[in-house]
C-alpha cells in the first residue's frame, strides 16, 4: 500500500517495470477516477452509481455501494467529498496507488435522527474473482480463487478531533463492530454492516468533528507496521509509523513487500528506495 497518500505523480515499480502513477481525481464519463494507477479505482460521479470500484485490470473486482443517491462530489487532489450523505455527515473518499481509503466525517454532535441513522450503517457489496471475508482480526480480506489473500483492510476505527501533539495521531479512538452480513440488495453479494458506538458518539468529552473509517484502505498487500500497544492488523496504511517517541512506551516497526519477480535469477547492480519522513516527535540526535 501508501507510505504517501499525496496526489500527484510519482514513479512506482508495478510487475518490474516502473510505471508513472498520479492519484489526483478528475471526472470521466465512467465515474471518478484518477489520472493514472495500477488497476482500477472508480468513485462515484453522484446519482445511483456505486460509491466505489476497485479492481486489479486483470478480473478481480471488489464494489462497494452507499445504500442511497450520492451527491456530486467536490474533488481536491486524491480526495472526494460528497457533502451531507446523513445530515452534516460527509463521505470522503480518497484514492491510494493501490486502493481507496473511505471516512465517515460526522461534523457536529449529531441530533437523535442522526445518531440513529449512525448507530447501523449499511454497504451492500459485490465482488467478482475474487470474495470478501472477515479476518480473525476483525479486518476485511480480499481472497483470490485460489485461496490467497490478495488485499486487507485493517479493522474499522473511530476517532475525534483530538491529537496527541508528540504522534499527531488521535488519543480519543474506538473499535467499530464489523459483520458480513446476508445481502441487503437485489444483485449483491453480501453487506458491509458497521456498528460505530454510541457511547463514543454522545460522549460529553467527545470533540468534533469525529472521523468514521469503515475500510482503512481496501486495496492489495504491499506494506504494513507492527505495534507493541496494538492486536490488531494493520496492512495497508497510507502512513507506516517507525520507531518510538517516549523512550519505549510504544514502539513501531514499518513492514514493506515489494515484488521481486522481475530480479529473479538476475544480478542487481544497484537498488534505491524513496521514503518520505512528513512528521517527527523530535529532530534531536538520538
Amino acid at each position: 500500500m501508501e507510505v504517501q497518500s499525496a496526489a500527484g505523480p510519482v514513479r512506482t515499480p508495478v510487475d518490474g517495470e516502473w510505471v508513472d502513477v498520479d492519484t489526483t481525481l478528475e471526472l470521466t464519463d465512467d465515474g471518478v477516477r484518477p489520472v493514472a494507477v495500477p488497476g482500477e479505482i472508480t468513485f462515484s460521479a453522484g446519482g445511483d452509481a456505486p460509491m466505489a470500484v476497485l479492481g486489479d485490470g486483470e478480473g478481480t473486482q471488489i464494489t462497494l455501494a452507499w445504500p442511497d443517491e450520492l451527491p456530486a462530489p467536490e474533488l481536491a487532489g486524491a480526495t472526494a467529498t460528497y457533502r451531507d450523505v446523513l445530515d452534516d455527515v460527509d463521505l470522503v473518499l480518497t484514492a491510494t496507488r493501490t486502493g481507496f481509503e473511505q471516512h465517515l466525517v460526522v461534523n457536529s454532535r449529531p441530533d437523535r435522527a442522526t445518531l440513529a441513522a449512525l448507530r447501523e450503517l449499511e454497504f451492500p457489496l459485490t465482488s467478482d474473482g475474487a470474495s470478501v471475508e472477515e479476518g480473525e482480526g476483525g479486518q476485511l480480506q480480499v481472497v483470490d480463487e485460489s485461496g490467497n489473500v490478495v488485499g486487507n483492510a485493517a479493522a474499522p476505527l473511530m476517532w475525534d478531533a483530538r491529537t496527541d501533539p508528540a504522534t499527531d495521531e488521535p488519543v480519543a479512538v474506538d473499535e467499530i463492530g464489523l459483520e458480513l452480513a446476508e445481502p441487503s440488495e437485489a444483485g449483491t453479494d453480501a453487506t458491509l454492516v458497521l456498528t460505530p458506538p454510541q457511547e463514543f458518539l454522545t460522549d460529553p468529552t467527545t470533540v468534533y468533528p469525529v472521523t468514521i473509517d469503515p475500510t482503512q484502505a481496501l486495496g492489495l498487500i504491499g506494506s504494513t507496521f507492527v505495534q507493541n500497544n496494538v492486536n490488531t492488523p494493520q496492512a495497508g496504511p497510507s502512513e507506516l509509523p517507525v520507531g518510538t517517541w517516549n523512550g519505549g512506551g510504544q514502539v513501531n516497526r514499518a513492514l514493506l513487500q515489494f515484488d521481486l519477480g522481475a530480479a529473479f535469477d538476475k544480478v542487481v547492480q544497484s537498488a534505491t528506495l524513496s521514503l518520505w519522513q512528513f512528521h517527527s516527535y523530535s529532530c534531536s540526535p538520538r
